[in-house]
């Protein structure tokens, strides 16, 4: 498991890589369901799943004979595969509540009040969070299928033998 989610180095067969990414999904979706029911700063810990999300994927593409660098790329496809998601399924998810919490954010705002902002931005969270948690398994789904879709080189390659 170490080497799996925390080994840069190697190939990554795509078997071994849903494996990952269902891994990492889950813990990314408790990451975002923490921040809210428990506390923001349950938030931070989404930084320490970074390295094991480059290790995976850098380790899948490098099956493919693709440098880790395309990792880059995935962030960005990912984002924008959530920036999408959120575009289409905000409607489905809005409500008079939200709308009302989203204008006293922005009411508190203009008015200087950042803790009474801060304290309505938490609340929108929590009423988004069915939204939130969607973004992130619909994000590592789309992207982790067409990573996971890309065929590996068969033997050898530059960046070891074939796993």
């Amino acid at each position: 498991m170490r080497s799996l989610l925390f080994s840069p180095a190697g190939r990554l067969a795509p078997r071994r890589f849903w494996q990952a990414l269902v891994i990492l999904t889950v813990a990314s979706t408790l990451v975002v369901a923490g921040q809210v029911m428990l506390s923001s700063s349950v938030g931070l810990f989404g930084y320490f799943l970074i390295f094991p999300y480059i290790c995976v994927y850098g380790k899948r593409l490098h099956d493919t004979g693709r440098t880790a660098w395309w990792v880059v790329g995935v962030l960005f496809a990912t984002l924008t595969v959530q920036f999408v998601a959120t575009l289409c399924l905000e409607p489905v998810f809005s409500t008079e509540e939200i709308e009302s919490v989203r204008s006293l954010v922005t009411d508190r705002f203009q008015a200087g009040d950042l803790a009474g902002m801060m304290q309505q931005g938490e609340r929108l969270n929590a009423l988004l969070l069915p939204l939130n948690l969607l973004n992130t398994i619909i994000g590592n789904a789309v992207v982790g299928y067409l990573v996971g879709r890309l065929k590996g080189e068969a033997g050898h390659n530059q960046f070891g033998p074939r796993p």
